[in-house]
């Protein structure tokens, strides 16, 4: 019998930090992401991409 190893799906725990432009800086630990092995060549590049935006757009939002 043999055996293979093979990729079921990658955890990524982003880490951001906020910069309040006058010198405050606080880390903003969104909830980890669950990636599947058939999503991850284009996770960075489309998922990811687009959930960073997202939040960026709600912590400039609260800025306001």
């Amino acid at each position: 019998m043999s055996r293979r190893l093979r990729l079921l799906k990658v955890m990524v725990q982003p880490i951001f930090v906020v910069d309040d432009d006058e010198g405050g800086l606080s880390e903003l630990i969104p909830q980890a992401i669950e990636v599947s092995a058939q999503e991850w060549p284009t996770f960075a590049t489309e998922r990811f991409a687009e959930a960073t935006a997202e939040l960026r757009l709600q912590v400039e939002d609260e800025q306001s």
